[in-house]
């Protein structure tokens, strides 16, 4: 059972991304591999009654049952799931992405990082997705709250979110860097987190200094 999303920076290219998947349990061990994006789907089939369930189940006030659903959705989203193209864009178009952000705000531990996998696996690969994630209203102030020092292991996954988004789709990144205390809190993880915040907070501000308008904010940040 897969349990970890991307936690290291991008090396990208025109036809492929060099990416590190985190597998396994409390210690993850990690693989390389390098993942063609261009295997998109075309036209994605309606939902399963499987899938539209676990969607629907997002909104459930148990949040022990919507990080269930959540983590349903980042199982199917994954890269080494055959159908993961087509299901980013069933998932995509379904409204999930809303109720997978408002997850972001839950008390329970568990569920915030099931919301965090979800996204940054959905975001992965597709571009529409990173759209959808980044222009939903709360999910960068949510993104933000997680980042600080006191919610612990949320700041890296919420950080790998803002990486996926940047690395996938420069749209998104003036929206990113432009949010309140968005460059301040990478920065603060960047360098004083753990080993695997790190590496995800430099990977994140390395994939925002491809948008041009990031550039002064970043170089302000780096003097």
């Amino acid at each position: 059972r897969l349990h970890g999303t991307l936690n290291s920076a991008f090396a990208i290219t025109m036809d492929s991304v060099t990416k590190t998947h985190a597998l396994g349990g409390d210690t993850p061990a990690h693989r390389d591999e390098t993942y063609d994006c261009d295997g998109a789907a075309a036209g994605a089939p309606e939902l399963s009654d499987e899938m539209a369930l676990r969607i629907a189940q997002l909104s459930d006030p148990n949040h022990s049952i919507a990080a269930f659903a959540a983590q349903y959705l980042f199982e199917r989203s994954h890269t080494s799931n055959p159908r993961a193209a087509e299901n980013k864009d069933r998932i995509g178009r379904s409204g999930a992405i809303l109720r997978i952000c408002r997850l972001m705000e839950s008390e329970q531990e568990a569920a915030r990082f099931q919301a965090c996998s979800a996204l940054s696996e959905l975001a992965f690969c597709h571009e529409a997705n990173c759209r959808a994630i980044i222009s939903t209203p709360g999910c960068l102030e949510a993104v933000v709250t997680l980042l600080q020092p006191d919610n612990g292991t949320s700041q890296c996954d919420a950080a790998l979110i803002v990486n996926n988004c940047a690395a996938f789709c420069t749209d998104t990144c003036a929206s990113i860097v432009h949010y309140p205390g968005m460059l301040a809190a990478l920065q603060a993880l960047a360098t004083g987190g753990n080993t695997s915040s790190k590496n995800v907070a430099v990977g994140a501000l390395n994939s925002l200094t491809r948008c041009p308008s990031a550039g002064v904010p970043l170089a302000m940040l780096s003097a």
